[in-house]
């Protein structure tokens, strides 16, 4: 029986991004268990889609300096798409809903931007497993600087097998557009031809 997160975010991926048509047309292009067990590491190419994971609030105030403005932050969502080739963006966010509204608003209008956004029956913990299970299974990621959540969503994208450029960034100040990146906590395996980098 799935866990109620994760049935939760195969539902929302499904229901937005068509995923349950994708799997019906292409079911013999998904790799069995065995195949994937045997997959070296690099291979996760993802959903057809970037996530990003924008902390706000008390972010804010505690880390203004490392942090994008709402204008910053939609900067560099553009160039990742661009660069990417995407349009979708997933966004797991805690800002409040005018700055959203804001980062909307300065995105193209052909950039799709959805949210998992509950109206009561979950907690904020259930929408975080949400969020955290999507944001893993996205083509790219990039998270915030010294969060804890962006670091779990980094985690679980090496665990699941996906290139460290796709995984381990962080959206940078607007003073400083090559900011530091995130430390690359690979897995070291015991066949070293597992991770093929």
């Amino acid at each position: 029986m799935k866990k109620h997160g994760e049935a939760l975010g195969g539902n929302f991926i499904c229901v937005h991004w068509r995923r349950r048509d994708f799997v019906r047309s292409h079911r013999d292009d998904i790799p069995s268990v065995e195949g994937a067990a045997r997959q070296k590491h690099g291979e996760a190419l993802g959903g057809n889609f970037i996530c990003v994971h924008w902390r706000r609030r008390d972010f804010v105030r505690s880390h203004r300096d490392d942090i994008p403005s709402v204008e910053g932050a939609a900067r560099q969502i553009v160039n990742i798409l661009n660069r990417e080739k995407l349009k979708k963006v997933f966004l797991s966010t805690d800002a409040p809903a005018d700055e959203v509204a804001r980062l909307r608003k300065s995105l193209p209008t052909d950039v799709i931007v959805e949210q998992f956004l509950d109206h009561g029956s979950l907690s904020d913990g259930e929408i975080s497993i949400v969020d955290q299970w999507i944001c893993a299974h996205a083509r790219y990621f990039i998270g915030t600087h010294v969060s804890t959540f962006s670091y779990r969503i980094q985690e679980d994208r090496e665990i699941l097998g996906f290139r460290p450029e796709t995984t381990f960034n962080r959206l940078c100040p607007d003073n400083d557009q090559n900011c530091e990146q995130p430390a690359k906590w690979k897995i070291v395996y015991e066949d070293s031809e597992m991770y093929d980098l």
